[in-house]
C-alpha cells in the first residue's frame, strides 16, 4: 500500500500587517516648523551728493575731490560731463561772468 503524505503551507514571515516605517500619528494640526530667521545686516546708506562712482574703473571718488579735480577721476582719467554753468565757472574768477542777451536765438536754425 501507498502512503500518503500532505503537505501544509506554512506562514512566511514576511506577510507583515505593519509597514517597515510608521507614520507619526495623526494629528489637525500639520504646520511645519519655521526656520529662525538670522539677522540680516542692513546695507549702510550713504548721502547722497558725498561719493561718485566711475563708470571707467568703478572707483568711488569723493566729490570734493572731484570738484578740486574738475571732473577727473583721479583713478583712471575718466572724464565727467561737465555742464555749461560749471564749465564757466571753472574758467572764469568768482561772481565776475555777466551772461548777455540770455534771450538770444539763432536766425538761421
Amino acid at each position: 500500500m501507498m502512503s500518503t503524505t500532505s503537505f501544509s503551507k506554512k506562514p512566511l514571515a514576511l506577510e507583515s500587517t505593519e509597514p517597515a516605517v510608521t507614520p507619526p500619528p495623526p494629528t489637525g494640526n500639520t504646520t511645519f516648523a519655521k526656520k529662525p530667521k538670522l539677522g540680516k545686516s542692513k546695507k549702510r546708506e550713504i548721502p547722497e551728493g558725498l561719493w561718485t562712482k566711475c563708470p571707467k574703473c568703478s572707483t568711488m571718488v569723493f566729490d570734493k575731490e572731484l570738484d578740486e579735480n574738475l571732473k577727473v577721476c583721479t583713478h583712471c582719467q575718466y572724464h565727467f560731463p561737465v555742464g555749461a554753468r560749471e564749465r564757466i565757472h571753472s574758467l572764469v574768477e568768482t561772481c565776475t561772468f555777466e551772461e548777455m542777451d540770455a534771450d538770444m536765438t539763432s536766425v538761421d536754425v
